[in-house]
């Protein structure tokens, strides 16, 4: 079982390393300024992604899990179809408002140094986590549209998570390039 987490944490280290790269690409003028209209700012990009292993750091550590969100039914169906994309096509369903918890501020004041430091705590203090709890295989956390998670789940999906945040830098990254 270890061995399972081991390559999962692996393959979501490299995530979070291109993510940060991707992050750290962005022009220093465009840090705060959102993608697009109604859209995140890059910096506001990075600290989600941060928030998000944060949250399931909360949970493992302290047991305090994120609001579930939608009804019972609701989250099967979710959780059928967005599970199912995470763990076979390694995305997220489209159009999921971030949940309140992970959302970041309208303004940080931190900048890219920071914001990028603390992603990486978060990070490492999420490995810690799962590590904790892989033996039993059963004890993940809880997702606010999809319920409980195994701990393989959760990795699964957080690297997910952080590879969709990468995408979206990289279309900035593309565009900005292209002019």
């Amino acid at each position: 079982m270890t061995q399972r987490i081991d390559a999962l944490l692996r393959k979501n280290r490299a995530a979070v390393a291109d993510f940060a790269a991707a992050a750290s690409a962005v022009a220093i003028d465009a840090w705060q300024t959102p993608l697009a209209a109604g859209k995140w700012s890059p910096a506001q990009h990075v600290d989600h992604v941060s928030r998000a292993y944060a949250a399931a750091v909360l949970e493992i550590v302290h047991d305090s899990p994120m609001r579930l969100i939608g009804s019972p039914a609701q989250r099967r169906r979710w959780r059928l179809i967005g599970l199912t994309l995470v763990r076979w096509l390694g995305r997220l369903p489209r159009g999921a408002p971030a949940p309140r918890e992970i959302r970041p501020p309208e303004r940080l004041d931190l900048g890219r140094p920071q914001l990028l430091a603390e992603l990486d705590g978060h990070v490492r203090d999420f490995e810690v986590a799962i590590q904790s709890i892989a033996s039993d295989g059963k004890r993940g956390f809880t997702h606010p549209y999809f319920g409980a998670l195994s701990a393989r789940d959760g990795v699964r999906l957080l690297a997910v998570h952080t590879r969709h945040h990468e995408r979206a830098l990289r279309a900035v990254l593309a565009r900005s390039s292209a002019h």
